[in-house]
């Protein structure tokens, strides 16, 4: 669970402020950070949320932070698979595009 000692340094906030949005005691997100105990699934998601990364990047699974594996627009995962890093960015980028356009009333 060292990315979240890295999230929580490059966000520039200490352990009690991070503590004190989760919840917790600062001691227990010391535990998670040297990987002496693990966020139970509620709290891991309330990280993800506050960094803005998936679950999957905390967990070590995909090395970029600013990939959501939880959305999906249909592809299985072979297709998935298949499409090359620029490929992906063009789909978040259209999602994001139509997302402000909803928010815009469009």
């Amino acid at each position: 669970m060292n990315k979240i000692k890295e999230l929580r340094i490059e966000k520039g906030i200490t352990q009690t402020e991070l503590a004190s949005y989760l919840k917790l005691s600062a001691r227990a997100v010391g535990y998670y950070e040297s990987g002496e105990r693990e966020p139970d699934y509620n709290t891991l998601l309330k990280i993800a949320e506050y960094f803005d990364v998936s679950v999957d990047y905390l967990l070590g699974r995909i090395t970029d932070p600013t990939s959501n594996t939880d959305f999906h627009v249909g592809l299985s995962r072979k297709e998935e698979g298949s499409l090359s890093e620029e490929e992906k960015q063009q789909i978040r980028d259209f999602a994001k595009y139509v997302i402000s356009k909803r928010k815009e009333g469009n």
